[in-house]
């Protein structure tokens, strides 16, 4: 304490601090409510409340929630309030008479908060106990003087955590997207039922796709006219097609996500940018582009916070880097972070070209800039439903792509272009090609803890090929692979087709036995062969495979015809490959548990535990080893 007289007993010292410490609690309790309290609140009813100076003297703060009033009513504050003159310039109006300063016949005046912290010192350290030195920055200069004003929107930033929430204005997202798989449509009627019961009132003028109540069959883009119950609504075009759809419905929330990313970018080419954080919801939208060196993170993982793929009849990307946007554009693109979303790139409700879900693009050159690498990190990423590829990697990497979950596509799952990332956690299902593909252009990279499975189900007898029906399929070079799972492929389990590299930890289960699409269960559309592991090419030259192992059978069928197959002049490829059991048989033909032929092979493709279309190659590939024996 200051300002007590040299001659000052202890008995009026203790006073003095008695008398501080009650202002102290006092003040406290004069802050907290200012800051809980209403934007009506306060003895006025306007918002502000009464904190009482050290000297008797009393002003009137805003609280909290008058502040946010004020930001929501202004969305274009930046050039509305932070640029005018602080002090008596300026005429604000009512709502921005920040506070009046009541004393003995005073009249009311604007707060100086620089001032008040110069001569209250004591009464600030009370403030930063309460909000923390975070509120500091929300104290703007202007004028070039001592005086200073609350920069409201950048208060907003801070009571936010800092966060652009794309639900606040001025982005106004919904987040309100729904879909059911239950939508009965009655040919000729605009009305729709669901036992699912997810109808309500607000849903009056969403958008809404069923899958199949358009013309011959297509996808009905309509809106909801209007709502009876849980049960029912009416739309504003009726079906054309009797039958139960997948519907999908909400508000379009394209241009909200787009501001909301465009507002997280860095101002320049060295500094960063900020966080757009997506509460739960799904939020229906045409294609994104999310920013360099900024963050898109959901508030949950998985499918609980998620953008849904808007039918717009474009190919763009559903998320994709500037790059892809922009490619002729001099930028930065580095540093970018995407972690805890969801990806619906409802594929059933497209009615115009494919499009992929996922995708970045480094494009390091002439007119992208990077600080060194790119550095991306792409974590807790969910995909479901692509029309096409679901999730690509182009250019350089030089990060870390983690947990990583792929369901259900019309393309490949995970396509790898990239070069120089640690990759951890990738899992793949039921895409019509390949779950797992790393591209010619994919080197020098670390993969741990893969696992396709279901995948390669596209091919029909016209185009099938191995490319095409495996779980996953290598190209490139340099990469090393530890720890994967293989299971229920099409054709074969892994094919590999590139050069110097690694894999360690490998297992293979229920190759082959994945009846593809196009053969519609009758073993058309299955290859000959299908190997656990296929060398293939020419380009397939000094890969190295430890103790790989071929599990068989975890279901009733397996229709493998080899634990190994040579495709072509594969060279100098070394390691171990272990079946189990030794004396593992393979499939050499016959009928399936519901009737169908399944081929097994004839000729250069007759089961065994090795096969080669080509004579020689096996003696090229000689240190090669299954269950400890020479190929």
């Amino acid at each position: 304490m200051t300002g007590l007289p040299e001659t000052t007993t202890p008995a009026q010292a203790a006073a003095a601090m008695m008398d501080y410490i009650t202002y102290l609690n006092a003040s406290r309790a004069e802050w907290s409510a200012a800051m809980r309290g209403s934007a009506t609140g306060g003895p006025n009813g306007d918002g502000y409340f009464p904190l009482t100076m050290f000297d008797g003297s009393t002003i009137l703060v805003p609280s909290v929630a008058k502040l946010m009033a004020v930001i929501a009513a202004m969305p274009d504050l930046n050039s509305q309030i932070e640029d005018l003159p602080a002090g008596g310039a300026g005429d604000l109006g009512a709502d921005f008479e920040l506070v009046g300063r009541k004393g003995a016949g005073q009249p009311p005046k604007r707060f100086a908060p620089a001032l008040f912290a110069q001569g209250r010192t004591r009464d600030l350290a009370t403030v930063s106990a309460l909000l923390g030195d975070e509120l500091l920055p929300c104290l703007t200069s202007a004028g070039g003087g001592q005086d200073r004003r609350f920069a409201l929107s950048t208060l907003g930033n801070f009571l936010s955590g800092g966060v652009i929430n794309p639900k606040l204005p001025p982005y106004n997202c919904k987040g309100d997207c729904c879909e059911i798989s239950d939508a009965v449509s009655t040919a000729g009627s605009a009305v729709i039922t669901s036992a699912s019961g997810l109808f309500t009132p607000a849903d009056v003028g969403k958008l809404v796709y069923l899958t199949n109540a358009g013309p011959s069959g297509s996808v009905l883009a309509t809106t909801v006219q209007s709502y009876q119950n849980p049960h029912q609504v009416t739309l504003a075009a009726a079906a054309s097609v009797s039958r139960s759809n997948g519907m999908l419905w909400g508000t379009d929330d394209s241009a909200g996500l787009a501001a909301a990313l465009a507002a997280s970018a860095p101002r320049g080419a060295v500094d960063f940018g900020g966080v757009v954080m997506l509460p739960p919801g799904w939020y229906l939208t045409g294609p994104q582009v999310y920013q360099s060196r900024a963050a898109l993170v959901g508030a949950a993982q998985g499918r609980i916070c998620a953008l849904v793929r808007k039918p717009d009849g474009t190919t763009n990307p559903l998320l994709a880097n500037k790059t892809y946007a922009s490619p002729a554009a001099m930028r930065t693109d580095d540093f970018p972070i995407i972690d805890g979303i969801g990806l619906h790139g409802a594929r059933y409700y497209q009615s115009g070209p494919a499009s992929e879900c996922f995708y970045w693009n480094a494009g390091i050159g002439s007119t992208v800039l990077t600080q060194i690498d790119p550095f991306i990190r792409f974590t807790n990423i969910e995909v479901w439903e692509a029309s096409s590829t679901a999730f690509r990697l182009r250019g350089r990497g030089a990060g870390q792509v983690n947990n990583i979950n792929l369901t259900g596509g019309w393309g490949e799952g995970f396509l790898y272009d990239s070069y120089d990332t640690t990759i951890n956690g990738v899992q793949t299902q039921n895409f019509l090609n390949a779950g797992i593909h790393i591209g010619a252009g994919g080197a020098n990279s670390t993969f741990t803890g893969l696992k396709a499975s279901y995948n390669g189900t596209g091919s029909t007898t016209a185009n099938a090929s191995q490319e095409r029906c495996c779980n996953m399929l290598v190209e490139g070079q340099g990469c090393t692979f530890d720890g994967a799972l293989f299971q229920e492929s099409c054709g074969s389990n892994l094919v590999i087709k590139g050069n110097n590299h690694s894999f360690m930890g490998m297992q293979f289960q229920d190759t082959g036995d994945t009846w593809p699409v196009g053969g519609n269960g009758s073993g058309g559309g299955l290859l000959p062969f299908r190997a656990d592991i296929v060398l293939s090419g020419g380009a397939c030259v000094d890969n190295l495979i430890i103790d790989a192992k071929g599990f068989g059978s975890v279901h009733a069928e397996c229709y493998a015809t080899h634990a190994l197959y040579l495709v072509g002049y594969p060279t100098r490829n070394r390691g171990s490959i272990w079946t189990a059991p030794a004396a593992r048989s393979y499939y050499s033909g016959g009928t399936a548990p519901n009737g169908s032929t399944i081929p097994g092979g004839t000729g250069v493709y007759a089961p065994g535990a090795i096969g080669n279309d080509s004579s020689g190659s096996r003696a090229n590939n000689s240190p090669l080893t299954i269950d400890g024996v020479s190929i």
